[in-house]
Protein backbone atom coordinates (compact mmCIF):
# COMPACT_ATOMS: atom_id res chain seq x y z
CA UNK A 1 0.00 0.00 0.00
CA UNK A 2 1.38 3.35 -1.03
CA UNK A 3 1.65 6.44 0.86
CA UNK A 4 -0.52 9.04 -1.25
CA UNK A 5 0.12 11.71 1.37
CA UNK A 6 3.92 12.14 0.50
CA UNK A 7 5.04 11.98 4.17
CA UNK A 8 7.20 9.19 3.00
CA UNK A 9 8.58 11.36 0.21
CA UNK A 10 9.00 14.93 1.85
CA UNK A 11 10.98 15.33 5.00
CA UNK A 12 8.90 17.08 8.63
CA UNK A 13 8.96 20.93 8.16
CA UNK A 14 8.89 22.12 11.37
CA UNK A 15 8.43 26.03 11.09
CA UNK A 16 8.23 28.36 14.72
CA UNK A 17 5.14 30.28 14.74
CA UNK A 18 5.77 34.16 14.53
CA UNK A 19 3.77 36.34 16.23
CA UNK A 20 3.39 38.93 13.71
CA UNK A 21 4.50 39.15 9.67
CA UNK A 22 7.82 41.00 9.10
CA UNK A 23 6.96 44.73 8.46
CA UNK A 24 6.98 45.52 4.57
CA UNK A 25 5.35 48.09 2.37
CA UNK A 26 4.06 47.99 -0.90
CA UNK A 27 5.37 49.66 -4.28
CA UNK A 28 3.02 52.20 -4.40
CA UNK A 29 3.91 53.22 -1.18
CA UNK A 30 7.66 53.00 -1.89
CA UNK A 31 7.24 55.23 -5.16
CA UNK A 32 5.48 57.54 -2.50
CA UNK A 33 8.53 58.16 -0.30
CA UNK A 34 11.43 57.93 -3.39
CA UNK A 35 9.16 61.26 -4.40
CA UNK A 36 10.07 62.77 -1.24
CA UNK A 37 13.75 62.09 -1.21
CA UNK A 38 14.97 65.80 -2.70
CA UNK A 39 17.96 64.69 -4.59
CA UNK A 40 19.36 68.11 -4.80
CA UNK A 41 20.90 68.08 -1.18
CA UNK A 42 24.20 66.48 -0.94
CA UNK A 43 23.04 64.05 2.12
CA UNK A 44 19.55 63.65 0.06
CA UNK A 45 21.45 62.04 -3.04
CA UNK A 46 23.06 59.68 -0.16
CA UNK A 47 19.37 58.83 0.88
CA UNK A 48 18.27 58.38 -1.87
CA UNK A 49 20.93 55.72 -3.40
CA UNK A 50 20.54 53.65 -0.46
CA UNK A 51 16.71 53.77 -0.39
CA UNK A 52 17.33 52.45 -4.05
CA UNK A 53 19.88 49.73 -3.02
CA UNK A 54 17.21 48.18 -0.40
CA UNK A 55 14.45 48.46 -2.32
CA UNK A 56 16.28 47.01 -5.42
CA UNK A 57 18.22 44.14 -3.99
CA UNK A 58 17.18 44.16 -0.95
CA UNK A 59 20.81 44.85 0.31
CA UNK A 60 21.04 44.47 4.19
CA UNK A 61 21.99 47.70 6.10
CA UNK A 62 25.59 45.97 6.93
CA UNK A 63 25.94 45.33 3.45
CA UNK A 64 25.65 48.68 2.08
CA UNK A 65 27.18 50.35 4.91
CA UNK A 66 30.16 48.01 3.80
CA UNK A 67 30.27 48.36 0.09
CA UNK A 68 33.41 49.71 -1.52
CA UNK A 69 34.46 51.15 -4.73
CA UNK A 70 35.97 47.59 -5.14
CA UNK A 71 32.71 45.99 -4.86
CA UNK A 72 31.60 47.85 -8.14
CA UNK A 73 32.14 46.58 -11.63
CA UNK A 74 31.37 49.34 -13.79
CA UNK A 75 32.41 47.97 -16.69
CA UNK A 76 29.95 44.91 -16.47
CA UNK A 77 27.21 47.22 -14.67
CA UNK A 78 27.78 44.81 -11.33
CA UNK A 79 28.06 44.72 -7.77
CA UNK A 80 29.80 41.93 -6.21
CA UNK A 81 29.70 41.68 -2.52
CA UNK A 82 30.14 39.31 0.11
CA UNK A 83 27.19 39.30 2.21
CA UNK A 84 28.40 40.16 5.87
CA UNK A 85 25.71 38.21 7.73
CA UNK A 86 25.62 34.90 5.37
CA UNK A 87 29.48 34.91 3.72
CA UNK A 88 27.99 34.03 0.54
CA UNK A 89 29.02 35.72 -2.64
CA UNK A 90 26.39 37.81 -4.48
CA UNK A 91 26.16 39.63 -7.78
CA UNK A 92 23.81 42.05 -8.74
CA UNK A 93 23.25 43.43 -12.46
CA UNK A 94 22.95 47.26 -11.94
CA UNK A 95 19.76 48.44 -12.87
CA UNK A 96 20.14 52.30 -14.59
CA UNK A 97 18.05 53.98 -11.65
CA UNK A 98 20.25 52.39 -9.00
CA UNK A 99 23.60 52.87 -11.10
CA UNK A 100 22.48 56.28 -12.06
CA UNK A 101 21.84 57.65 -8.22
CA UNK A 102 25.50 56.37 -7.18
CA UNK A 103 26.92 58.28 -10.13
CA UNK A 104 25.01 61.09 -8.73
CA UNK A 105 26.13 60.76 -5.16
CA UNK A 106 29.53 59.74 -6.02
CA UNK A 107 30.37 62.80 -8.25
CA UNK A 108 27.98 65.42 -6.76
CA UNK A 109 27.55 64.37 -3.30
CA UNK A 110 30.12 62.20 -1.72
CA UNK A 111 32.13 64.02 0.86
CA UNK A 112 35.85 64.33 -0.49
CA UNK A 113 37.63 61.71 2.23
CA UNK A 114 40.27 59.51 1.77
CA UNK A 115 38.10 55.99 2.10
CA UNK A 116 37.06 52.91 0.00
CA UNK A 117 33.86 52.85 1.33
CA UNK A 118 31.36 54.53 -1.25
CA UNK A 119 28.86 55.41 1.81
CA UNK A 120 29.66 58.28 3.99
CA UNK A 121 28.53 60.35 6.72
CA UNK A 122 28.79 63.87 6.29
CA UNK A 123 29.89 65.04 9.63
CA UNK A 124 32.84 63.36 12.34
CA UNK A 125 35.17 61.40 10.70
CA UNK A 126 32.90 60.68 7.94
CA UNK A 127 33.06 56.91 7.81
CA UNK A 128 30.02 54.36 8.99
CA UNK A 129 31.48 51.86 11.87
CA UNK A 130 30.21 48.54 11.56
CA UNK A 131 27.20 49.22 14.12
CA UNK A 132 26.31 51.97 12.80
CA UNK A 133 22.72 51.99 11.40
CA UNK A 134 20.95 53.72 7.90
CA UNK A 135 17.83 53.46 9.61
CA UNK A 136 17.36 57.51 9.86
CA UNK A 137 17.67 57.14 5.64
CA UNK A 138 14.41 55.55 5.58
CA UNK A 139 12.36 57.27 8.85
CA UNK A 140 12.70 60.72 8.07
CA UNK A 141 10.67 60.05 4.67
CA UNK A 142 8.13 57.57 6.12
CA UNK A 143 7.64 60.20 8.73
CA UNK A 144 7.07 62.94 6.58
CA UNK A 145 4.35 60.81 4.29
CA UNK A 146 1.32 60.43 5.32
CA UNK A 147 1.14 56.13 4.75
CA UNK A 148 -0.48 54.36 7.18
CA UNK A 149 2.01 52.72 9.39
CA UNK A 150 -0.41 49.88 10.90
CA UNK A 151 2.65 49.16 13.41
CA UNK A 152 4.98 48.63 10.72
CA UNK A 153 8.97 49.34 11.35
CA UNK A 154 10.58 52.21 9.57
CA UNK A 155 14.11 50.72 9.25
CA UNK A 156 15.78 49.98 6.15
CA UNK A 157 15.65 46.04 7.03
CA UNK A 158 11.58 46.76 6.18
CA UNK A 159 12.91 47.07 2.57
CA UNK A 160 14.71 43.50 2.66
CA UNK A 161 10.86 42.47 3.27
CA UNK A 162 9.55 44.50 1.07
CA UNK A 163 11.29 44.15 -1.68
CA UNK A 164 10.72 39.91 -1.52
CA UNK A 165 7.16 40.64 -0.60
CA UNK A 166 6.52 42.50 -4.17
CA UNK A 167 8.80 40.13 -5.93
Amino acid sequence: KSDISGNSIFPKIIKKDREKLPSYYTKDEIKKVLTLVDITSKVCKRDYAVLLLAITYGLRNCDIINLTFDNLDWKHNKINIMQRKTKEKLELYLTESVKFSLIDYIKNARPDYESNHIFLKFKYNYEYTENSSLYKSLKKYIDISDIELRNRKKGLHSLRHSCATNL
